[in-house]
């Protein structure tokens, strides 16, 4: 077969969830499968992960697709170019997909956040996938998503039917693992002058609740009187003005620390040194920074909500997260007995492997060529 797919989104140093769901997905299926020719479709030449292996061809289409017009038109670009290779079925790990094409056609929907929550992203973007994720649903072949939450999402909202999807989870990658105390010891001499810390794990918008995990944080400190600082690792994006508004009114704003965006080691080290992480995002389709976390054998503290619960099972600690002091109470927790969540996330964490998820993932393609 020649299978093409949609690798737009495997850039060198800035990924974060679902590119590295793409990334993780495409690198297993090309290698398990040496026999086939995989076409892999880029929007820029410079700065992109390509899987190593005589069986991948990568092909560079323009616009770079990063403005809803450019997308538009990168997915045109793309139409003509499956069919100028003769591509035989098409997969792409996430919704953008040719705007045209007669053969089968497989695409990952990771949620529905554009229709359920469109406050929460910038309006022509908003605007651009209200309208893209129905159109492409309808046109798929064959749906992916990442968990029965989404699945029952995309069922509700979009009339999608229950066969047409497949669950495939995301996982997390080798890099993360637990560390010794002595490592720990060091990350936090490096980081934070040798004190405990919570961590937030992901980019910082309006949806991510971040803002409840300062004011958390504050009441934490004012109740408990510990030493702990709270970490910010990930960068700014979308509608973020409430994070920003919730650091300037801080009480314990210069024990914040605003990371950004730092390389995969230093993350990985950063959640194993942590006493626990802390996400209380409003709406996800899976949530990676909680396996992530649990992998490490850090504690988690998730919301209660989208699914999380689902992912979270029994491992960590679940909270409204309009309850500042539910929150606040959780961080007490996860430090007072910290040995039994790292013992139940590592248990939780061989729960999802992307092995499994690329294999599933696989099954899908053939699936729908030989139908």
């Amino acid at each position: 077969m020649r299978i093409g797919i949609n690798a737009r989104l495997l850039l060198l140093n800035r990924m974060e969830g679902i590119g590295w769901h793409a990334f993780e997905i495409i690198n297993r299926i090309t290698h398990a499968h040496p026999e086939h020719e995989f076409v892999l479709y880029y929007d820029r030449h410079r700065d992109i992960l390509i899987p190593s292996g005589k069986n991948i061809r990568p092909v560079f289409l323009l616009p770079q697709s990063r403005h809803p017009l450019l997308m538009w038109w990168w997915c045109n670009s793309l139409s003509r170019a499956i069919n100028k290779d003769h591509v035989d079925v098409f997969y792409s790990p996430e919704v953008l997909m040719p705007t045209r094409g007669k053969i089968p056609m497989l695409i990952t929907i990771h949620d529905l956040s554009p229709i359920v929550l469109p406050e929460s992203i910038p309006g022509l973007y908003a605007y651009y996938f209200q309208h893209l994720l129905p159109l492409n649903a309808g046109k798929a072949d064959h749906i992916l998503t990442v968990s029965q939450f989404s699945k029952s999402a995309l069922e509700q909202h979009l009339k999608i039917p229950s066969e047409k999807i497949s669950v495939v989870y995301n996982a997390a990658r080798d890099i993360f693992r637990p560390l010794s105390i002595e490592k720990k010891q060091g990350v936090r001499g490096q980081f934070t002058n040798g004190n405990p810390y919570f961590i937030y794990l992901g980019s910082i918008h309006d949806r991510k609740n971040v803002d409840k995990i300062i004011q958390a944080f504050d009441l934490f400190i004012q109740k408990y009187r510990t030493n702990h600082l709270l970490l910010l690792a990930g960068n700014f994006m979308g509608r973020h003005h409430k994070a920003k508004l919730a650091i300037h009114q801080s009480v314990f704003a210069s024990r914040i620390i605003q990371l950004g965006y730092r390389e995969d080691p230093v993350i990985a080290s950063l959640l194993a040194a942590a006493d626990a992480m802390i996400n209380l995002s409003q709406y996800e389709g899976f949530g990676m920074p909680l396996v992530e976390a649990f992998q490490a054998g850090t504690p988690v503290i998730a919301a209660a909500a989208s699914s999380y619960p689902e992912i979270v099972g029994q491992a960590g600690i679940l909270v409204d997260p309009e309850d500042l002091s539910a929150v606040a109470a959780a961080m007490h927790q996860s430090i007072f007995t910290p040995d039994q969540f790292s013992k139940q996330g590592l248990i939780r964490a061989t729960a999802f492997d992307w092995e499994t998820s690329a294999g599933k993932v696989w099954e899908s393609i053939v699936l729908l060529v030989n139908k």
